[in-house]
């Protein structure tokens, strides 16, 4: 039987912050993790036998969107906007992802597009996916980079989603997702959230929005 936990990952303290502004957290995971949207369903989502198997832990996020998996060769860039404005969720997507793709050309990264809702590509491949959830006074904004994980990691665990972006074309995830390290190899985890998170810093102050504050 499967063991489903509520989540309790970093970014979730994200949501205990009142500052008017914008907050945002970059964070490792310390394992793997199959994280289900808040209205997937683990037998249609996941590929069960392989999770059991490994041992693999299995969470379920408040935000929409399809099953993901972090891993430590994973990054998570999450963002938490509080304000007393209603947030419209597709300008939010609009400008929380062109903020990661400015970042991720400061680290030298080039050929970035936002495609379908809310995908960040390298060329016609994804590295990474978010989701949005309203919250209270604000909107909870929670994305996976994948800086290194071999996409066919993916496959094993994750099932086809039950939605997909015009673009995919029923690629499978490992012919779907590409990886930073793919893209160049010298690439080091560790150094590269410590820049995403000095350059997103950067842009997000030089953007109209008043305040941020880094977790």
């Amino acid at each position: 039987m499967l063991n489903k936990d509520k989540y309790n990952l970093p970014d979730i303290e994200l949501l205990n912050r009142d500052e008017v502004g914008l907050n945002y957290i970059v964070w490792q995971p310390d394992k793997t993790y199959a994280v289900l949207g808040a209205s997937n369903k683990a037998d249609t989502s996941l590929n069960l036998p392989e999770i059991n198997e490994d041992g693999v832990e299995v969470v379920q996020r408040p935000s929409g969107g399809e099953a993901v998996l972090l891993t430590p060769k994973t990054l998570v860039i999450s963002f938490y906007q509080v304000s007393s404005d209603k947030i419209n969720p597709k300008e939010y997507f609009h400008f929380i992802n062109h903020i990661i793709v400015r970042a991720l050309e400061a680290q030298g990264f080039t050929d970035l597009s936002v495609r379908g809702i809310s995908d960040i590509c390298i060329g016609e491949k994804k590295i990474l996916g978010c989701s949005i959830y309203r919250y209270k006074h604000g909107i909870f904004y929670q994305s996976v980079l994948n800086v290194a994980e071999d996409p066919k990691l993916f496959s094993r665990y994750l099932k086809h989603p039950q939605r997909e972006p015009d673009y995919r074309l029923c690629r499978n995830h490992h012919e779907f997702v590409t990886s930073l390290t793919k893209i160049e190899p010298t690439t080091d985890i560790e150094t590269l959230q410590k820049n995403l998170e000095t350059t997103i810093t950067e842009q997000i102050k030089n953007s109209p929005t008043e305040d941020v504050n880094a977790v």
